[in-house]
């Protein structure tokens, strides 16, 4: 079983892969549509995320990057 930064690290990659930085922030994630990973699955983990503080943020920035640098 993936721990919790594991697992948000795996999706913010993936969200990256469709993820634009150059839309607002927060709509650019909340509103993205990922084929293949259901929004039920990823948002939960996600969205309370982006918030600004969020001890995990620059985990979910990194991984979004991640995922578009592929």
């Amino acid at each position: 079983m993936s721990s919790a930064r594991t697992k948000l690290t795996e999706l913010g990659t993936a969200l990256g892969l469709f993820y634009e930085p150059s839309h607002a922030w927060p709509g650019s994630i909340e509103n993205l549509e990922v084929p293949g990973i259901a929004a039920e699955e990823w948002r939960p983990v996600v969205l309370p995320i982006v918030a600004t503080g969020h001890r995990d943020r620059d985990l979910l920035l990194r991984a979004l990057d991640n995922g578009r640098t592929f």
